[in-house]
């Protein structure tokens, strides 16, 4: 179902293929990321993030693709969007103002409340706008294949990358079967 969402209808009738379309992304970016950050689900549960010193909350990755408010939650990326984020975001400005960023004052895991379509736009301009522009590989799958990884992090940046290597192959031939 999910993957079928990479090329359906929104509610307007308008034909958009997908976010990944709309914000001009390559299709496979999407579907290897939400495989694995969300596992196709529309509101997964959002994970909390750390600071480096591993003791106070700095933000969430929450949505389809787990985008993170402390990187993602800014104008360029929720522009023209009313609630892509949820309450995550509000959550953690409330204990920072109140100094209480420490790990035990939030919740590690939150049900995501935000638009989960406004979300997966968020996070396709996260590519466009972010990722894409700084992302390195000498053919066009390695470039895409280090844009997923920086996507991911440095916890499992090389996981990420092979991932997309094995995967983004196959995911291209399914969503262009889907869209003939």
């Amino acid at each position: 179902m999910a993957i079928q969402y990479l090329v359906q209808q929104n509610d307007k009738g308008d034909g958009y293929v997908t976010a990944a379309r709309r914000d001009a992304i390559p299709m496979t970016l999407m579907s290897v990321t939400w495989r694995h950050e969300g596992g196709f689900k529309m509101n997964p549960d959002s994970y909390v993030r750390y600071a480096q010193d591993n003791e106070s909350v700095v933000g969430y990755d929450v949505g389809p693709l787990q985008s993170s408010t402390n990187y993602y939650n800014k104008e360029k990326f929720t522009r023209g969007f009313d609630n892509p984020f949820g309450s995550a975001p509000i959550l953690v400005d409330i204990m920072q103002q109140v100094g209480q960023g420490a790990p035990k004052a939030l919740p590690k895991h939150l049900a995501f409340d935000g638009n989960a379509d406004e979300m997966i736009h968020v996070s396709a301009r996260a590519f466009t706008l972010d990722i894409l522009p700084r992302s390195r590989g000498r053919s066009e799958l390695n470039r895409l294949a280090d844009a997923v990884g920086i996507y991911r992090g440095s916890g499992d940046y090389q996981g990420r990358h092979d991932q997309y290597l094995a995967e983004a192959p196959n995911d291209k031939n399914f969503l262009d079967c889907l869209l003939k």
